[in-house]
């Protein structure tokens, strides 16, 4: 394909919508997907400050209550950082890349520090 048949929108142009129905979930890279609202996402009840291998705190968010409605069960705590996120048993987080990327958006809206 030759760069003069591809069709790139401006920089300034919105992103187009999609239907969240026409999503289709990877089951090897994504293991549940929900809702959260903003109002929820700066809930401090359910966010604390996570430091992935010693970098830049970032806030993990508590999901439990969603994944429990949902029939989801939390996994056991581990020592690990890479498996799990939460070191409270019972409790299931966004977390790593996701958690990360999560705040940089929400840091981006001005709703994080």
């Amino acid at each position: 394909m030759s760069s003069e048949s591809l069709s790139l929108a401006s920089t300034t142009d919105p992103l187009p919508e999609i239907s969240l129905k026409s999503l289709t979930l990877s089951p090897a890279e994504v293991i549940h997907a929900f809702h959260k609202p903003f109002t929820a996402l700066v809930d401090q009840d359910i966010i604390r400050p996570h430091g992935f291998r010693g970098f830049t705190p970032y806030y993990a968010v508590d999901v439990t209550d969603e994944a429990n409605a949902a029939g989801i069960e939390s996994p056991a705590p581990t020592d690990e950082d890479e498996v799990g996120g939460s070191p409270q048993s019972g409790r299931l987080e966004i977390w790593g890349l996701t958690g990360w990327y999560l705040n940089v958006f929400m840091r981006t809206m001005g709703l994080y520090e």
